[in-house]
């Protein structure tokens, strides 16, 4: 048989008597005129720092006038375009390998808007096709190597691959 422990006594505790609270003091500030001195000052403003950030880390839209489906030969020029792009520059440190998609400049024709300096459409490195259903027409085109949004997709904009 085991023995049973013996029985605890609690002791009643007993506390110190507690001081009267002060009462917090009212903030001056509603009481301030405006010739009296703030005493907390305002926080000096953010400033950004002055070098530009990475361009890996820029992601801009484009001003899209508009899309539409590609023609055959917008298709065919954008695969030769990418492949022989991919096989110069993929293995090197210039494609951000999380962003494997790149926006490359193709032909206008006659559906694009009269108004675009420039005709772009996606290629996907890794799978050697082309992405996306549409043709971008562009107002402006964004700056080489430049991270460019299209719809859904992030790519790097090459312009014709050269």
């Amino acid at each position: 048989m085991t023995p049973t422990p013996a029985p605890v006594q609690l002791t009643p505790v007993t506390r110190a008597p507690s001081k009267p609270r002060k009462p917090k003091p009212i903030h001056p500030w509603p009481f301030q005129t405006l010739s009296q001195p703030v005493s907390n000052p305002a926080p000096t403003p953010y400033v950004p720092p002055t070098a530009p950030p990475h361009p890996a880390f820029i992601g801009s839209t484009p001003q899209i006038i508009a899309r539409h489906t590609p023609t055959a030969r917008q298709r065919q020029l954008v695969l030769s375009r990418g492949r022989s792009w991919s096989a110069r520059y993929a293995p090197s440190p210039r494609l951000n390998p999380r962003r494997p998609f790149i926006a490359i400049d193709t032909q206008l024709n006659s559906l694009s808007s009269l108004a675009a300096q420039r005709a772009v459409m996606l290629f996907d490195t890794r799978g050697q096709k082309v992405i996306g259903k549409y043709v971008y027409d562009l107002a402006t085109p964004p700056t080489l190597g430049a991270i460019v949004r299209f719809d859904k997709f992030s790519a790097q904009y090459i312009g014709a691959g050269y």
